[in-house]
């Protein structure tokens, strides 16, 4: 999977986005709730 400009192995993973003060988190959610910090926007 390409998300972002970033190759993902696994299909089985949610993305989530946070905004604050105009700066986007984006967030990898896993199926075992991990939750990693892939990318700043």
């Amino acid at each position: 999977m390409l998300l972002y400009g970033r190759q993902f192995p696994d299909v089985d993973n949610y993305f989530a986005e946070m905004v604050k003060n105009c700066k986007i988190i984006v967030l990898q959610i896993t199926k075992d709730e991990s939750v990693l910090f892939p990318k700043s926007l």
